[in-house]
């Protein structure tokens, strides 16, 4: 992976300030990365540089940054085009064997336009820029796995362009104002994405979009242009169900098969679910028939009898996990019990590495251990089935609502009924239940329903600030955002809800960690979020998800022969923070300290009674409750936004 910057003159700011200026802040922000400077292109109007780090590099011909000839077109960023062969057969490229991925991208974007890209999949973050017309370029592949940041400053009209956040951030030409609305939204739970998925928690700093080319004129004008369109997709009509099953384990072998080297060592997560245990069990044979090894990464409680027990949910996933090694004894595996790392030690750690609002309090403490033992077993590749819940193990939870719009009454009663016999149900009450949902919610999530549906969450945490902030202005965005009517091809509503649900996670979660990977030598690659994987997984009927009421249809029987039979036939989600409330016992004297430190950074102020009073909660609990989760999840949101103030005051510095 490499680690970019360009800058680019605005037209305010006089020669004499450049390159020197540039090239000596971005050495300072760099300094705490291994490796040097790859390469860097500069005159007296801009700079790009490139730093290479450890990072197993399976791009061929990387160049870092390069001229585009003939247009000289200046080029950066990091690239891996996924069935390389085809995009140069489908382009009639000849004579680019020995081309970078990122020559090929730029290539590809210069010579035949934007909307070329969607043939193009693969991970890829590219900076292409015109030194004649100073535009900027920033190409991001249709799944965004790798981000890319732009600061547009104010006074000076100068363009800063980075794949982190933190050149942004320790910048010497301008001072950056915290954004008011993405930090209150980051508190609610709603993101950035719900206003834009470019926005970040400071103002004029933005991220480029997933699937599009932004382009920055020299007046640090804006505009997007996407490329990749699954509203666009047509169903999907098989004669057979096993035709399913085939199509798509061809496409997830090379999915998994394009994300392996020969020559780099592999690991991966494997928590006892379709999505990760499929993931290792097909790289694990690929790679065995190459002479190489994998090793995969559990995460289980280091301290189980503190662990809250959950119907329908598994607290310790090491028994479906040993199904596995017991099917393939010859895998190499490591539980993570992260007994010395706890969630405030992750929080900051996020942010020193990324520069982002944390997002995910209870998980990233055992994620940063996993990824600190992959370095140290010398995996320089890791990989994971994140978003498989939202492609091919998708749970079909709206699918009554799909029948009912879609008119197929049979479909819904047929269904439900079977459901109703397997779960064990009311049939009565399951229909009014879904019926009424169905009713409320109309073509799109409404106001009324995203409100109620948060209501114990969501209102609480907007009670808790004091900020002349609008949040209702905010939810009829929301409402204005899921009621559009963007599917041309018939596909049903069920669809399209899913669909939006994973673009808002993916351009909001998916690039937090990456810049960290980076400075510990190691990659993340989902086979999941592959393109032709995803694509094929959205046109897929409602039916392949959930039939006679089995939840995750196609991944239990997709993937029989594959993984054992007590994973396929196991019913439980996995619980990976089960122990999450002992370890915030254990951190509440840091919390504490934390708590007490001033907000001044931070244009808004919290309420902190509710969040100390629920430590004296936790303090004096006699015994584990459900309601205890809800607890710790409101002391850690609360800190956090404590860590952030912390953080921010910093940068300003």
């Amino acid at each position: 992976m490499s680690l970019y910057v360009c800058c680019r003159a605005g037209r305010n700011v006089s020669h004499s300030t450049h390159p020197s200026d540039i090239t000596s802040a971005m050495d300072r922000v760099y300094a705490d990365y291994p490796g040097n400077i790859h390469n860097s292109i500069a005159n007296q109007s801009f700079s790009v540089i490139s730093r290479s780090t450890p990072v197993f590099d399976d791009n061929r011909n990387f160049e870092g940054v390069f001229y585009l000839e003939p247009k000289y077109l200046i080029v950066t960023g990091y690239a891996r085009v996924d069935y390389r062969l085809d995009v140069l057969k489908h382009f009639d490229i000849k004579h680019a064997d020995q081309w970078s991925d990122e020559k090929l991208v730029a290539f590809i974007w210069a010579t035949f336009g934007t909307k070329a890209l969607d043939v193009v999949a693969g991970d890829y973050s590219v900076v292409v820029f015109n030194p004649e017309s100073h535009e900027v370029h920033i190409i991001r592949s249709a799944m965004g796995n790798y981000a890319c940041f732009y600061f547009l400053c104010a006074n000076s009209g100068m363009c800063l362009v980075s794949s982190t956040l933190l050149p942004i951030l320790n910048n010497r030409f301008e001072s950056l104002d915290p954004n008011l609305d993405y930090l209150v939204m980051s508190c609610m739970g709603l993101h950035t994405s719900i206003r834009g998925s470019s926005e970040t928690q400071w103002k004029n700093v933005f991220s480029a979009s997933a699937g599009s080319v932004t382009t920055i004129s020299a007046d640090n004008s804006v505009q997007s242009e996407r490329f990749w369109y699954p509203e666009h997709l047509r169903p999907l009509h098989y004669p057979h169900q096993n035709d399913y099953f085939e199509h798509f384990l061809e496409l997830y072998h090379d999915a998994i098969h394009q994300r392996l080297h020969p020559q780099a060592n592999h690991g991966g997560f494997m928590s006892g679910g379709f999505d990760s245990s499929s993931v290792s069990v097909i790289a694990h044979k690929h790679l065995q028939k190459m002479g190489k090894s994998y090793k995969a990464f559990t995460s289980i409680p280091a301290y189980p009898e503190s662990v809250i027990t959950y119907k329908g949910k598994m607290s310790d996933e090491s028994m479906m996990v040993n199904y596995m090694l017991r099917d393939h004894p010859e895998m190499l595996h490591q539980y993570v019990k992260s007994e010395h790392f706890g969630p405030l030690d992750a929080m900051k750690l996020d942010m020193q590495s990324n520069g982002m609002f944390t997002m995910n309090f209870q998980n990233n403490y055992w994620l940063y251990e996993t990824y600190r033992l992959a370095n140290k077993s010398g995996i320089q590749i890791l990989l994971n089935g994140n978003l498989g819940n939202l492609t091919l193990s998708w749970d079909g939870y709206d699918v009554y609502k799909g029948y009912l719009l879609q008119a197929k009454y049979g479909s819904f009663v047929c269904d439900l009924l079977s459901n109703s016999i397997h779960g064990k149900a009311n049939p009565l009450r399951t229909m009014w239940t879904d019926f009424r949902k169905t009713m409320t919610q109309g073509d799109h999530v409404t106001l009324e329903y995203l409100l109620k549906k948060s209501e114990s969450n969501l209102s609480r945490k907007i009670e808790s600030l004091q900020h002349p902030f609008d949040v209702r202005e905010v939810c009829e965005e929301i409402d204005s955002l899921f009621s559009e009517k963007v599917f041309t091809h018939g596909l049903p509503n069920t669809f399209n809800m899913k669909y939006r649900w994973f673009v808002l996670v993916m351009k909001s979660v998916r690039t937090n960690n990456l810049d960290h990977l980076a400075k510990l030598g190691v990659e993340m690659r989902d086979p999941t979020v592959d393109k032709r994987v995803s694509e094929f997984c959205f046109r897929m009927p409602l039916s392949m998800f959930y039939r006679k009421g089995v939840r995750r249809y196609f991944a239990r029987n997709v993937f029989k022969g594959i993984l054992p039979d007590e994973l396929i036939a196991n019913t439980d989600r996995g619980h990976q923070a089960a122990d999450i409330r002992h370890r915030v016992k254990l951190q509440l004297p840091e919390i504490e300290k934390e708590l007490a430190k001033p907000l001044r950074m931070l244009p808004f102020q919290v309420k902190l009674d509710d969040a100390l009073q629920k430590i004296d909660q936790l303090k004096k609990e006699s015994g584990a409750t459900v309601s205890q989760n809800e607890v710790v999840g409101s002391i850690l949101g609360t800190v956090s936004l404590f860590v952030q103030d912390e953080y921010m005051q910093n940068c300003i510095k």
